[in-house]
């Protein structure tokens, strides 16, 4: 399934100029790729009576910003989660609050160095 857009649209009710969206200044999805979604966003105040977690999840498919390759690269990075979650809550238990404190001053410190170029 691959994405549907077009590139300089005119707006309807926007004077005839040309309107983007979020993923580009002159891009957008095509009215047909997005027609049976914005039907639902109508009715029923926006879910068409679908859960809203259905209604996204089905929007998102619809319009290719989910595909399989990122389910698979979800699955496949869901056991390193899942064990940084059990690590993370066993070092809670061991490091002290006052070392946890200073270690976060310290990469705190080390990423703001980064940022400005100096380190």
């Amino acid at each position: 399934m691959g994405t549907a857009f077009e590139s300089n649209v005119a707006a309807p009710g926007n004077g005839g100029r040309r309107m983007g969206s979020a993923l580009a200044p002159q891009v957008r999805p095509r009215g047909d790729a997005t027609e049976r979604y914005q039907q639902l966003a109508d009715e029923d105040r926006g879910t068409g009576g679908e859960s809203l977690a259905d209604f996204l999840g089905f929007f998102s498919i619809g319009l290719g910003l989910i595909q399989v390759p990122t389910l698979f690269l979800n699955l496949v990075l869901l056991p390193p989660i899942l064990l940084g979650v059990m690590v993370g809550r066993w070092l809670t238990r061991i490091v002290p609050q006052e070392l946890f404190n200073r270690l976060l001053l310290m990469f705190a410190g080390i990423a703001a160095l980064r940022l400005l170029g100096l380190f």
